[in-house]
């Protein structure tokens, strides 16, 4: 699933009282409860996805992530990462 910090989701206007339902987030030292919300639509790399489910949960600092696009909003379309030229792209 993609995550997103829950400060971008706050500046946003969403709220905990907003929650879908709650899940367990594996990581690879603990398991966390985390939120779950449906977003009225998500967009990234100029795709749009309408009614979309997030995990709002905060990574560490140190790693500098406000989020992490998952599968879930990649799958059935071709994702292109050039990591000599630093580009990604979404088709």
């Amino acid at each position: 699933m993609t995550l997103l910090h829950p400060d971008r989701l706050r500046q946003a206007g969403i709220t905990s009282s907003d929650r879908t339902r709650t899940v367990t987030l594996a990581s690879a030292s603990a398991e966390h409860q985390v939120n779950v919300f449906t977003l009225d639509s998500l967009e990234v790399l100029g795709m749009t996805k309408p009614r979309f489910e997030v995990i709002a949960h905060a990574l560490p600092v140190s790693t500098g992530v406000d989020g992490v696009l998952g599968l879930d909003f990649v799958r059935g379309h071709l994702l292109t990462i050039d990591l000599i030229q630093g580009w990604v792209s979404l088709e």
